[in-house]
């Protein structure tokens, strides 16, 4: 199922009340998450070879259990690596499938709660995760070049 026909599926008011239970730090955040979802219907989906998962990991060192967002090519024989998704384009991300496991394990409500939170870590603005992206590969480079010298 791709992400879009989630959204689609999904109400406003149930995701508000569940992303506050999700994460209770986060009620100020509402109109942000609000604004992207009133967006992403409106967006032209990308398809993309990555697939979304949702998975519960648990934090060894405080063995707390959270929510990991990341990308992972399904249809491919390679190992299975895991991907940052936060700095893809929302039409990019309304057109990848979230992965049947992800569905399995997780209600399409939460797993879309989940989703938001991780589109939108960077910013409820796409210009800003660009901003954002931009920045990352600068001090890449940066990097990159402080290791040729």
């Amino acid at each position: 199922m791709k992400l879009i026909e989630i959204v689609n599926q999904v109400d406003w008011n149930e995701i508000a009340s569940r992303i506050t239970e999700l994460y209770p730090d986060q009620v100020k955040s509402l109109d942000g998450f609000r604004k992207v979802y009133c967006l992403l219907p409106s967006l032209v989906p990308v398809k993309s070879e990555l697939t979304i998962k949702v998975e519960t990991l648990k934090d060894d060192l405080e063995g707390v259990e959270y929510a990991h967002v990341c990308g992972i090519y399904a249809n491919s024989d390679k190992p299975e690596l895991t991907y940052s998704l936060m700095v893809c384009k929302w039409g990019e991300w309304i057109g990848m499938e979230v992965s049947d496991e992800s569905l399995q394990n997780f209600e399409p409500l939460d797993c879309l709660c989940h989703i938001l939170w991780e589109m939108t870590f960077v910013g409820y603005d796409e210009d800003e995760i660009e901003r954002f992206s931009e920045d990352l590969e600068k001090a890449e480079n940066g990097m990159e070049n402080m290791t040729e010298e």
